[in-house]
């Protein structure tokens, strides 16, 4: 039961594009509100060294989307506690967000995701798509959209390079202090987590 379990998780990322290393996946599946939320420790993914972290995604669309993270040690893996940990749904109507990723068709989210990243380097971006390189992937794919428009529209306003990466010689200082000094969702949690 756990290895169907693990292949239709390892399904799920690929169908989206990630592939998982080939290991023992830690993880959990919780419905709320007819929903279905993964919590998985991040030491499975290809692309990134682990950072010890469990992070929980929204099972019910096309895309894969960090939606909050907490630090692995001490976390709590118990039903009751992961299930608090998913937004309800009064919390989701006071969000700043004006369309409910959450509950789009999935053809929706496709088109408002390609539409998006013909946005990237303007002023018309939506705050959906990409456009950050690796240097920046655990702060920018973890925080809001509102935060993460912003962070474009702050970037685009100085003329930073979108292209920066620690490895192409692109000094990432200027674009670090933006996206420290508006992603506070990130940053709340970051400091939460260095206090557990």
């Amino acid at each position: 039961m756990a290895v169907l379990a693990q292949e239709k998780i390892e399904n799920w990322f690929g169908n989206r594009g990630i592939e998982l290393k080939k290991t023992t996946l830690i993880f959990k599946i919780i419905e709320k509100n007819n929903q279905k939320w993964l919590f998985i420790k991040d030491n499975c993914f290809e692309d990134v060294e682990s950072y010890n972290q469990v992070e929980m995604y929204f099972m019910n669309t096309d895309y894969c989307e960090v939606y909050d993270s907490w630090y692995a040690k001490g976390f709590s893996w118990d039903s009751n506690k992961l299930r608090d940990l998913i937004p309800d749904s009064e919390e989701e109507e006071e969000s700043e967000s004006f369309i409910d990723l959450n509950t789009a068709t999935s053809n929706a989210i496709n088109e408002l995701f390609d539409l998006d990243k013909k946005f990237v380097g303007t002023h018309d971006y939506l705050g959906l798509a990409f456009f950050w390189g690796y240097e920046f992937k655990h702060w920018l794919r973890d925080c809001t959209v509102a935060e993460r428009k912003k962070v474009h529209s702050e970037w685009l306003k100085q003329g930073l390079n979108f292209a920066a990466d620690y490895n192409n010689g692109i000094d990432c200082a200027p674009h670090w202090k933006i996206i420290k000094q508006v992603c506070k969702t990130v940053a709340e949690q970051k400091e939460k987590a260095k206090k557990n």
